[in-house]
């Protein structure tokens, strides 16, 4: 899902640039080598302004794995007509489970599960 740029630095965890902010700080100051550490990688190769500046965008990304990784683990679908994921619910009275469009607004797409085709009205 994520192309080579973005997997690069999703790559980068917190602790590493934590240690080479830590390194950097205890020696009191910072002689750039021929490659670089973390700190170097995220502000001179994917020209982010501040760490922080990245941090805010690595938590973003974190927050957004983690709604994917939710909706694939609940077997949730995509509605492609209005662009949302679909919510999942049960039946009252048995064990079948639904899928219907999250938008409230929107009454046009309903699936029941293990069926073969889903109902979309116009």
């Amino acid at each position: 899902m994520l192309t080579s740029h973005e997997m690069s630095l999703r790559n980068i965890s917190r602790k590493d640039v934590l240690n080479a902010l830590e390194f950097r700080f205890r020696r009191g100051y910072y002689k750039p080598q021929k490659k670089g550490d973390c700190v170097d990688f995220i502000l001179k190769t994917h020209k982010f302004s501040s760490i922080k500046q990245w941090c805010l965008w690595k938590c973003d990304l974190d927050y957004k794995f983690l709604i994917e990784y939710h909706s694939m683990r609940n077997k949730n679908l995509f509605y492609s007509g209005c662009s949302t994921k679909c919510t999942r619910f049960q039946a009252r009275t048995s064990h079948i489970f639904y899928h219907k469009c999250a938008n409230d607004a929107c009454s046009s797409c309903f699936y029941k599960e293990d069926a073969s085709f889903a109902r979309i009205k116009e």
